[in-house]
């Protein structure tokens, strides 16, 4: 992909970076986007990667790159009540996650658990993710507004042929998870950031869906929510164990 030359002759990767190590005592800095044309790198592809090869930054990059050029963002809403003593504990908290019987507690960790790695994710993402890699009979409501898409599951789009009830904003796994958002808000878990994104990534798309706007939110794991991820050590099981329990 990078190819190095010096005055015209070809260097290999470790002579480059030998030649810069021997050259200066502080690291080289490489703007890429005065290399590269942003424009054209595909994120829907870098999220593609970033499930087959088990890279959630991967994720966290396509997401950074797909809202580069969008309007700016609003300012993170801060979650959670201000006076901080007035909150439950983590423990409390816990607690209550296992005694629910509604599938939000699964949602939850779905996003406690990916968010883990600090990055920002969109509910989107997290959905796909374990969509992807969540190990689960092919009758549980986790797939339920999915199909697959060249060898990977891939949130359904409304298009002509699918009807709505069918499609990923009205699935499961996405209520699960818009309900968990505000219940990780309000405990303080989570910062988010509001975006709005335009038409459809599916090239199959009706021309009324690429036309329509839609709100999305990113999110971020606060510290007291990775604290809690630290206290769960469980935390994956108790996801499998919801979706395996729920089936069509």
């Amino acid at each position: 992909m990078f190819t190095y030359t010096l005055k015209g002759n070809a260097l290999t990767k470790d002579e480059a970076a030998a030649l810069v190590e021997a050259s200066s005592t502080t690291p080289v800095e490489i703007e890429l986007s005065s290399v590269l044309n942003l424009r054209k790198v595909d994120s829907a592809k870098l999220f593609k990667m970033s499930v087959e090869k088990k890279l959630p930054e991967l994720a966290s990059l396509a997401w950074k790159i797909s809202v580069n050029d969008a309007p700016k963002a609003a300012k993170i809403t801060k979650s959670g009540l201000e006076v901080v003593s007035l909150r439950k504990s983590k423990d409390k908290l816990l607690e209550d996650l296992h005694k629910t019987n509604a599938l939000w507690g699964a949602g939850a960790a779905m996003i406690l658990s990916s968010c883990s790695n600090e990055q920002w994710w969109t509910l989107r993402q997290v959905a796909t993710y374990w969509v992807n890699n969540l190990d689960s009979s092919p009758r549980s409501v986790l797939y339920q507004g999915f199909e697959i898409m060249n060898g990977t599951w891939e949130p359904k789009e409304l298009r002509a042929g699918v009807d709505r009830r069918e499609t990923f904003h009205v699935s499961p796994v996405y209520i699960c998870l818009r309900d968990a958002l505000h219940w990780l808000m309000d405990n303080g878990l989570v910062d988010r950031t509001k975006n709005i994104s335009r038409g459809s990534s599916s090239p199959n798309a009706s021309v009324s869906v690429q036309s329509m706007s839609r709100v999305y939110y990113a999110i971020k794991l606060t510290e007291r929510g990775r604290q809690l991820v630290e206290m769960w050590g469980d935390i994956d099981n108790f996801i499998k164990n919801a979706f395996e329990a729920r089936l069509r």
